[in-house]
């Protein structure tokens, strides 16, 4: 094996005849599969098939960003047809096939990220051991670009972990963290990072034990199962797992779960066929299926939208996208400060404390600071309940935000994140306070939603150290920031928020300082026509529902009750939306002096169990309902929703079309197989200019048609120059 020459992996082997192969590809900040490491792979198999000194061989990566993130999305845009990409398909299921038909154990040490194709190797290899650390997640997110996994996925997921635990990796693109990889039966063992050798011996001796046919074991194993069948749970798992009925009743359910989204996501449907393919047909017959489903899938709108979106978020968290590279930021954020412990404020300090920033909360009082302390602790709370992170972490970076209602303790901060309530005068005093406690490098920002930052910075002597960093609510939840400039606002500021937000884990798009911004800006005509549509008789679910089979995850009139009527309703004084006299500033204020605040207050267009429950009845507005056709309800709240986005654009908010996609896909979950409200419109332009007119005419000027849809030229909004 002396002549085995790699390019991307370091291969060595040790006195025992145990091979070490790390994978570290050339010119990647991450492994990712591409044709040179294929290559290799391939060269590596054979080697080992040809060499029967080898006892063993572990996989290993060599950068700290993770283990595999799968295939490059940048090869497979450029496949140019279903028979290139089922041809590539079957070469790696061939090549993975090989690695787990070796004669040797092989095992995959994974840390950090290991996803997709990368997931798939793993599954190939015999055992997988995985690394204790907030950073390791697996699954396979080729849903979330329309695609399905194409290399093995499909068929040895379920067979490694049945199809209760397989399914809902495979349809929603859910990650699965360390200890959950384990409990699942997707990983043999884990272990801290410093005991990942000792680990492997262990797994490695036990690979020598007696099968699993030896008395010995079968002892162990019927004294295991004995008190796991008295499990409700594990009786109803087994069945689903291990029987064909079973099997064919978790399909069923499956199906019934993705029939709304399955005809805007044709991936789902392919998933669940190949994967009753394998379990009902040959081996050989659900491969075939799940390359065929992939190659397929690759020449539909939705995959091409999605993966399109996928390209923009990463050009989005490029600092260069947004300012001239030269205007790259020297200096660093370590230390963050939240000023106002409200919902926002709250949500903002630990998210920040997750990702690993120093957090100091100010309040004004005593008594707001327990309610501030106590807001943090459920959110950590919430997220060992979900298994997002560790009790033990949750713990310790609690302790780490420091709360204080003393201005002095802002001193040593480089960031001040301002989440106070949305009045312009209140929000001034706060920065003059900064302004005397701070740090001369300090960047100041406002969370505001739709206040103008310019005018908050009046407030200083130097206004320029403002800027806008709007958080969406719920902030450990919602991917979107939107970075509001000015045009007394540094390249080198806005570059380093750029940074700042990256390393949260979210996207930025930095947005000039119009009212609203991006989203708040594009939403509030789309409310408005909402309210109309009610005021005029159509029932709230009506209104609600055309929306969300039109593809958005909620409709208007509930996602207002999320937000809040009394956010909402400050927002909307803030925007110029009123259009004729327009319901919908009146409609909000009426709502909160009424105390229907929403979801929060357990009333608002519906009723809820309680304050933040869930949803029960819509609310009645007291007027006869009229049937308004939900064709009629999709088209003038998409209408308003799109024509607004072309006058954003238009208006100089943001330079690209593609920018106002992102983030209205981020930031409001518009139909993602859209592509977005501005290539949704490329895509529809004419038939939408016809309907805008007709309502232009039906119902007033709210419908005139912006310049942008009349006069842009066809084709879909290009991304820009940096992605």
């Amino acid at each position: 094996m002396s002549d085995l020459h790699l390019t991307n992996f370091d291969v060595h082997r040790d006195e025992r005849g145990l091979m070490t192969a790390i994978l570290n590809v050339a010119d990647q900040p991450i492994n990712v599969f591409n044709e040179s490491v294929l290559r290799d792979l391939d060269g590596l198999i054979r080697a080992i098939e040809l060499d029967g000194s080898v006892t063993a061989v572990v996989f290993r990566s060599g950068k700290e960003s993770g283990f595999l993130a799968g295939a490059d999305l940048r090869v497979i845009e450029s496949l140019n047809g279903p028979e290139i990409a089922e041809h590539i398909c079957q070469s790696v299921q061939e090549l993975f096939g090989r690695l787990e038909n070796l004669s040797v154990p092989t095992i995959a040490v994974i840390q950090g990220v290991c996803l997709g194709g990368g997931l798939e190797f793993a599954l190939a290899c015999r055992y997988r051991v995985v690394v204790d650390d907030p950073r390791t997640r697996l699954g396979f997110p080729e849903v979330e670009v329309g695609l399905l996994p194409g290399w093995g996925g499909t068929q040895r997921l379920p067979r490694r972990v049945g199809l209760t635990a397989a399914l809902p990796i495979l349809l929603t693109g859910k990650k699965v963290n360390a200890p959950d990889a384990v409990r699942i039966g997707l990983a043999d063992a884990i272990c801290p990072p410093t005991d990942v050798d000792n680990t492997l011996v262990r797994l490695l001796d036990s690979s020598q034990s007696p099968s699993p046919g030896h008395p010995q074991v079968l002892a162990a194993s019927f004294a295991e199962r004995f008190f796991q069948v008295i499990s409700p749970q594990r009786i109803w798992k087994g069945f689903c797992d291990q029987t064909s009925a079973g099997q064919k009743l978790s399909l069923w359910f499956a199906q019934k779960s993705i029939a709304s989204k399955a005809k805007h996501y044709p991936a789902l449907r392919s998933i669940l066929k190949a994967v009753q393919a394998g379990l009902r047909g040959s081996s050989e017959h659900g491969f075939e299926t799940e390359r065929h489903e992939f190659s397929r899938l690759m020449m539909t709108d939705t995959h091409r939208n999605l993966l399109r979106l996928f390209f923009l978020r990463e050009c989005a968290r490029k600092p260069e996208t947004w300012v001239p590279k030269s205007k790259s930021p020297s200096r660093r954020i370590k230390t963050v400060g939240v000023v106002g412990g409200g919902a926002m404020g709250a949500s903002i300090a630990h998210w920040a404390s997750i990702q690993g920033f120093d957090v100091i909360l100010k309040e004004v009082s005593a008594n707001l600071l327990d309610a501030s302390q106590c807001r943090i602790r459920d959110l950590f709370d919430e997220s060992v309940h979900n298994r997002a992170i560790s009790a033990s972490d949750a713990s310790r970076w609690f302790s780490t935000i420091q709360i204080t209602t003393d201005w002095r303790e802002f001193s040593r901060v480089d960031l001040v994140i301002e989440a106070v309530t949305e009045k312009l005068d209140v929000k001034q005093s706060v920065f003059r306070e900064l302004d005397l406690y701070c740090p001369a490098h300090a960047i100041f920002t406002s969370n505001t939603s739709a206040l103008s930052i310019q005018k908050i910075a009046t407030a200083l002597p130097d206004p320029k150290r403002v800027l806008g960093l709007h958080f969406f609510n719920p902030v450990h939840r919602m991917p979107l920031i939107e970075i509001v400039r000015t045009p007394e606002s540094q390249d080198s500021d806005v570059a380093l928020l750029v940074e700042f937000v990256k390393k949260l884990g979210k996207v930025p798009v930095v947005a000039s300082d119009h009212p609203g911004f991006v989203v708040n800006r594009i939403l509030f005509p789309y409310f408005e026509e909402a309210i109309r549509l009610q005021q005029e008789g159509a029932s709230a679910e009506s209104i609600d529902r055309a929306m969300v089979r039109f593809g958005m995850p909620t409709g208007p009139l509930e996602l207002l009750d999320h937000i809040g009527i009394d956010v909402a309703a400050d927002v909307a004084i803030s925007l110029p939306v009123d259009h004729e006299h327009g319901p919908v500033t009146s409609c909000l204020q009426e709502m909160v002096n009424e105390g229907q605040l929403g979801r929060k207050s357990g009333r608002g267009f519906y009723n809820y169990n309680k304050p933040g429950g869930h949803r029960t009845t819509a609310v009645r507005v007291g007027r006869s309902e009229s049937l308004i056709l939900d064709v009629e309800i999709r088209d003038r709240l998409t209408l308003r929703l799109i024509n607004e986005a072309a006058k954003c654009l238009e208006e100089g908010v943001v330079t690209e079309a593609w920018m106002i996609d992102l983030a209205m896909v981020l930031g409001t979950g518009f139909a993602p197989f859209t592509g977005g409200p501005l290539t949704f419109a490329q895509d529809q332009r004419e038939e939408l200019v016809c309907k805008l007119n007709y309502y232009q005419t039906a119902l007033g000027s709210r419908f005139r048609p912006s310049t942008w849809l009349l006069t842009h030229a066809d084709g879909r909004p290009h991304v820009g120059h940096s992605a």
